[in-house]
């Protein structure tokens, strides 16, 4: 275990407890902290903070995560807001095209102007932590990307950064972009209309089919006047769908393709135009007190999203 101490001011303590990281040198005076902090690396490499006030744990957040993940950090708030062709070059053109005309980072900065005081405040804690440890950087001691892509400076963070991020993320969780079922419907009713058969119901009846898995005989409801719900239901998508194929336009079609095309290689729309790219579905257990070993009981959630995400 390594004890780092600071003078003057206010500091924080260092603790690697059996950590299987590299030791890294740490500052023991932060400017901006408000009383003591303690920041703590588990066996397995993972930072716990301890703080005496909200402003404190939010300013060693961002602290930590700048030193551990500034690049991941950087590409992701430009992602979001459409500025990565300036850390990466004209590769990411296309990228920033796309989200700026979506326009996470405006929608981003006017949810800042109407977030409560206290969620105001820790966003800017914790960009105050991120603006900390970059200040202890000089292009010598700049993480690796960036002298790989000849860059000597890192852009302050800000609360707006912080907030894009997580537009992004709600972006990439929320937006639908599979088109795949309305152009094979459309491609049904085409072949339909041209050879004389009714190729929404064809559709329908492909796509929503239910049969035993082995053959099997029922005697109907004596008390049934009419037909199941499952027919009933069926009947109704169809006459639905005719009538929203009546409402496509050809040229509304065409531009669809177009965009998936488009986008279809750009990360933030990755999982959105082919879902089959990640594992999609959430899940979340908790496990009672009277089962664990320290009595307290456990709660784990997980989203499903990819590595990449922060």
């Amino acid at each position: 275990m390594r004890k780092l101490v600071g003078f003057g001011g206010f500091f924080f303590t260092l603790l690697c407890l059996a950590s299987p990281l590299r030791a890294q040198s740490a500052p023991t005076a932060l400017p901006g902290l408000r009383a003591e902090a303690r920041l703590v690396r588990d066996s397995n490499g993972m930072p716990h903070v301890f703080a005496h006030n909200d402003h404190d744990l939010f300013f060693l957040q961002g602290w930590v995560h700048a030193r551990d993940r500034l690049f991941q950090m950087d590409v992701t708030r430009r992602v979001a807001s459409g500025t990565l062709a300036e850390l990466v070059g004209p590769a990411a053109l296309a990228s920033d095209v796309e989200l700026r005309t979506i326009g996470l980072r405006r929608a981003a900065e006017r949810s800042l102007s109407v977030l409560s005081p206290r969620a105001r405040a820790a966003l800017e804690a914790y960009a105050e932590g991120v603006n900390a440890f970059l200040g202890t950087l000089d292009p010598a001691s700049l993480p690796p990307e960036y002298p790989a892509l000849e860059l000597t400076a890192v852009q302050p963070w800000s609360a707006v950064d912080s907030l894009v991020i997580g537009k992004l993320i709600a972006f990439g969780l929320s937006f639908d972009l599979d088109i795949g079922l309305t152009l094979t419907l459309l491609q049904y009713q085409a072949v339909g209309e041209a050879v004389g058969f009714d190729g929404t119901a064809l559709f329908f009846e492909d796509l929503f089919r239910s049969a035993p898995f082995d053959p099997a005989s029922t005697v109907p409801d004596a008390s049934a006047t009419g037909p199941t719900a499952a027919a009933r239901l069926r009947g109704q998508m169809i006459r639905q769908a005719r009538r929203a194929a009546r409402q496509i336009r050809p040229e509304t079609l065409a531009l669809g393709r177009e965009y998936l095309e488009r986008v279809r290689d750009l990360p933030a729309f990755a999982g959105a135009v082919d879902p089959g790219r990640r594992s999609t579905g959430s899940n979340e257990w908790a496990v009672s007190g009277r089962h664990t070993s320290s009595g307290f009981p456990l709660l784990a959630n997980d989203p499903h999203l990819s590595l990449d995400a922060p």
